[in-house]
């Protein structure tokens, strides 16, 4: 095993000042204690030792690390203290416990491992996962226009829809699809190579405190692969078909019975596909879904009407917080008027 520990430059790099916020410092309600120190170098639990910062989020950190009982790539996400990620481990378990050949099966970033570490200021729970490529908004931003072509599209809807096709029979609602949660695969180690290389002949730039090193995150190179469906930290498990209640996606992907307070099902998902082709194919949103500078349900719901027709009185019917925008008979009665747009006039890309 020791043949396969990394050693580090520690000097050569950049040292960003230390008033300026980077990287989960920017976050909103950042707390230096939640984040465990992460060094370069560091080795977890004896076996997964940490190559290179690839990302950071509110309630983690996420890094390149090498497994030194496998000699092989891994990704570890640590998370902040106090974090529960049992969500996360009971899906992947429970996927991993059913015997099926469906080919959704490799469009679908499952945890190989966790583990706790303690930090200064408690314990933290870190998920192992395999090693993957950009996200499909980072993807995305490479194509003139910011879009994907029909091609590229059409084989990664595919996937995707192979992959939730597999969730929904085993009764996972994912809640939070979108393009920063579907990230490309990767066939081999050519890019994670690189990301160790750089790190050792040109270190990451950082921000050296009296507690911590803040290291800036690398872009991953270009990988190619299936689109794979991450971030199973909002999802719900049930029977298939199972009707859930309470506030779930990310806020533009809102599907209708979400914003009313319906009880939903598995079909959101399916919805938040639907907003998020928009997003890949025409390199911006479909809905806009603000007033005054906020997210708001009437400016939201006005959108939709907009672009798709009334909804089913029967729809309506289900819904106590409907009234406020819909009379009895199905009519608009709310105070923002319905957006003069439709889906032709909107889509840019198409012909014929």
């Amino acid at each position: 095993m020791s043949s396969n520990i990394r050693t580090f430059p520690t000097e050569g790099f950049e040292t960003l000042p230390l008033n300026e916020k980077i990287q989960e410092e920017t976050v909103d309600g950042y707390n230096a204690g939640d984040f465990y120190p992460v060094r370069l170098g560091e080795i977890f639990i004896s076996r997964y030792q940490v190559l290179a910062k690839l990302g950071f989020g509110t309630s983690s950190t996420v890094w390149l690390c090498r497994d030194l009982r496998t000699n092989t790539y891994v990704t570890v996400k640590v998370c902040v203290c106090g974090e529960d990620a049992s969500t996360e481990v009971t899906i992947s378990r429970h996927i991993q416990s059913i015997d099926t050949d469906h080919p959704g099966k490799q469009c679908i970033r499952l945890i190989l491992d966790e583990f706790r570490i303690n930090g200064p200021q408690g314990s933290h729970q870190c998920l192992v996962f395999a090693p993957l490529g950009l996200t499909y908004t980072q993807f995305r931003n490479l194509f003139p226009g910011h879009g994907l072509n029909e091609d590229l599209l059409q084989q990664t809807l595919l996937m995707i829809l192979l992959g939730l096709d597999l969730l929904h029979q085993a009764g996972v609602v994912h809640t939070d699809i979108s393009p920063n949660n579907i990230l490309l695969g990767a066939q081999d180690d050519t890019a994670f190579v690189k990301v160790e290389e750089a790190e050792k002949k040109n270190p990451s730039a950082r921000k050296v405190l009296s507690d911590r090193v803040i290291h800036l995150s690398y872009t991953m190179p270009l990988t190619k692969g299936v689109p794979v469906i991450t971030d199973f930290g909002c999802a719900r498990l049930g029977e298939p078909g199972q009707k859930h209640s309470g506030d779930v996606m990310p806020g533009v992907y809102r599907a209708p019975e979400i914003i009313l307070g319906l009880e939903w099902d598995s079909k959101i998902d399916i919805w938040a596909v639907g907003v998020m082709i928009w997003d890949l194919f025409e390199g911006g949103r479909l809905f806009r879904a603000v007033k005054d500078g906020h997210l708001n349900d009437e400016q939201h719901l006005a959108e939709m009407v907009s672009l798709m027709g009334p909804p089913p009185k029967q729809f309506l019917e289900r819904s106590e917080k409907s009234r406020q925008f819909w009379d009895a008979d199905g009519n608009w009665i709310a105070a923002t008027p319905i957006p003069d747009q439709t889906l032709e006039t909107r889509e840019k890309k198409l012909s014929g």
